[in-house]
């Protein structure tokens, strides 16, 4: 009984080292990922120094209605209009801008040439249904009656196809009966139920 009982305490004093490297190996690896998580905290993808707020600025968190922007809009306007920054879009970004648009940029040359789309006018006259667009036309004073209605904030909600059509058609029937039809607004809210977010 003495041999067996030497055996087991043997046996037992040879496990506890190994017991004891588990451990060890354990809470090493933990260190390390530990640690290397602290690092890439502390640094960029690249593995460098994180920059400050003021120097590190992308185009995603830079304001639509920042001065150099409004200035490049009119600079690429080449005449055709002048831009300027909107109360309404003050505190938003490329970002919001870019999830009020599903992704999409927001350049114009992308969407020029597939149907539906931008289309560019032909030379004067040509192919156009009512003749050559005039240089200058003021609906007040063709349609005194028919004046543009309200500003629509859609909010967060994908209802511009809504209000489109509501508006379109109002100012349809005005365009073909002033006297009858001079202050009706259709409303978007028939055509769609959105969130109030």
């Amino acid at each position: 009984m003495a041999a067996a009982a030497e055996a087991a305490s043997k046996r037992s004093k040879g496990k506890k080292p190994l017991k004891d490297i588990k451990k060890y190996v354990v809470i090493g690896v933990s260190a390390l990922v530990m640690l290397g998580a602290i690092y890439l905290a502390a640094t960029d993808n690249a593995g460098g120094k994180k920059k400050s707020r003021d120097t590190y600025r992308s185009r995603a968190s830079a304001q639509v209605n920042d001065r150099y922007f409004v200035g490049d809009v009119t600079s690429y306007a080449a005449g055709n209009f002048t831009a300027a920054a909107s109360p309404f879009f003050n505190g938003w970004s490329y970002a919001d801008v870019s999830y009020g648009l599903d992704g999409v940029g927001i350049r114009a040359e992308g969407m020029i040439g597939f149907s539906g789309a931008l289309q560019r006018c032909a030379d004067e006259g040509e192919g156009l249904e009512g003749g050559a667009v005039p240089p200058s036309y003021d609906l007040r004073e063709q349609k005194p009656g028919c004046e543009a209605g309200p500003v629509y904030d859609q909010g967060n909600c994908s209802s511009s196809y809504a209000i489109a059509a509501a508006t379109a058609l109002a100012s349809r029937f005005c365009f073909s009966d002033p006297d009858a039809y001079a202050k009706t607004q259709l409303s978007p809210q028939q055509i769609v139920s959105c969130d109030k977010k």
